[in-house]
């Protein structure tokens, strides 16, 4: 019996998975620029032992029928090879008469980018919130707080900013009460481009003293790259973790240097929105002290605190107050 080819999405990759054919291909990272649209695609097919081949895999237009053709020619060259060259190609693999060797590419990948292209316009049907189980009240992830959105936490330099935010973060993590204050308990993942992992292994084990947490802390990366190039493994982590809420320290370098540009800071937060996550956002002070960078910051804070703090006189203590 023949079975339909499925589109399915998972955060911004979608899958067109022909069954009888042994096909799939994955479109994702898509880039719209006026009525084009490129993105990375993967074409999978599989043997009769149930082996799974990539064989194409590399960014590519995919709006026009002559970038599809382009692309079906590429995935026809790599399995039948070019003997002019001596490239057998896969036909050794899958056999000369096979449904993966004697498909119509130009068909099927017309058909796979004409569907995903469909349902990447087409985003989210229409939906009746009465009939739909949703919350009527807003949840936060610690009461009044930290939102289930986006959270930016800013001050100046050895303020406790980031100290701040492994307390938040442990004490989501670990479900553990945070100055009185019942967290929402669940997975912390902690982008760090700021310290070291054996700085940040003290941070935590200090912090988790203060807060009377035992056992695994929150998940942590060191990174340097933006975050905006990250999205595709981080979606992946956050799948394989069950990551429920993302801390990011710090926004400046998060976004890759350019936080008064309001372009790089647009990508980075449409980076935020493909990790479909809540997360607080560390960052610093401008000499005005107030926050530092594009006015477009504000405009995708759900919620923007500034983090104010003094040194107790003769004691290993901040005085903090933190100001929504």
């Amino acid at each position: 019996m023949t079975q339909p080819s499925v589109i399915t999405r998972s955060f911004g990759e979608f899958t067109y998975t022909d069954v009888d054919r042994g096909v799939k291909v994955v479109i994702k990272r898509l880039y719209q620029r006026h009525y084009d649209i490129s993105a990375h695609v993967t074409v999978t097919v599989r043997d009769d032992s149930g082996n799974d081949y990539d064989i194409y895999k590399a960014r590519t237009p995919i709006t026009t029928s002559t970038a599809r053709k382009r692309l079906a020619d590429d995935v026809a060259l790599t399995l039948w090879g070019d003997e002019k060259k001596g490239d057998e190609g896969m036909k050794s693999i899958f056999g000369l008469n096979s449904p993966v060797m004697l498909n119509d590419w130009r068909s099927t990948l017309n058909i796979a980018c004409e569907q995903i292209e469909g349902r990447y316009y087409a985003g989210e049907a229409p939906q009746n919130l009465y009939d739909v189980a949703i919350l009527d009240e807003e949840v936060w992830r610690i009461p009044t707080i930290l939102s289930e959105d986006v959270n930016v936490l800013y001050g100046h330099s050895g303020s406790g900013k980031s100290y701040i935010s492994i307390i938040l973060g442990q004490a989501i993590h670990h479900g553990v009460p945070f100055s009185g204050i019942q967290p929402r308990k669940g997975n912390v993942l902690l982008i760090d481009y700021e310290t070291t992992p054996a700085k940040m292994k003290k941070r935590l084990k200090r912090v988790d003293a203060g807060l009377g947490a035992t056992g695994d802390p929150l998940w942590y990366i060191p990174a340097n790259v933006p975050l905006a190039q990250m999205v595709e493994p981080l979606q992946n982590y956050i799948t394989q973790h069950e990551i429920d809420f993302i801390i990011i320290d710090s926004l400046q370098r998060a976004v890759g240097g350019r936080i008064t540009d309001e372009e790089g800071v647009g990508m980075f937060f449409d980076g935020i929105r493909q990790l479909e996550r809540a997360c607080l956002i560390i960052h610093h002070t401008n000499k005005g002290d107030d926050y530092y960078g594009s006015p477009y910051i504000r405009a995708n804070a759900r919620s923007l605190y500034r983090l104010r703090s003094a040194h107790n006189e003769g004691q290993s203590r901040l005085s903090i107050q933190l100001e929504q």
